[in-house]
């Protein structure tokens, strides 16, 4: 754990269940409270901890996004190929006709 992670669970710590940052609450307590200071503390760790994943986060956006295009370009190209006018021999077809060459029973 960073030495910023460690001081921001000492100053959790010593304010269990603090109100919120900016809540009325929190703007009701003495400066000096702690249970206002591990509110800030709180919402400071949020942030940094946003901006601590955030390279990783993207990542994995980016990755999702990646795959679900080539997903719709992958179905369009199938229902493409789908309806195509021109016929293509099954592979059977194509396996008969290939060792027919291979025979020499073409004409």
């Amino acid at each position: 754990m960073s030495a910023r992670k460690e001081w921001a669970a000492q100053m959790i710590a010593r304010a269990p269940g603090a109100p919120s940052y900016g809540s009325p609450e929190w703007c009701a307590l003495p400066e000096s409270s702690p249970a206002k200071v591990a509110a800030v503390v709180i919402a400071a760790e949020s942030w940094a901890r946003d901006g601590d994943e955030l390279e990783e986060r993207l990542r994995h956006e980016v990755l999702a996004l990646s795959r679900a295009n080539k997903q719709a370009e992958d179905g369009e190209y199938v229902a493409q190929m789908n309806t195509s006018p021109i016929r293509r021999p099954a592979p059977a077809e194509l396996e008969a006709e290939f060792w027919e060459w291979i025979r020499g029973d073409v004409a």
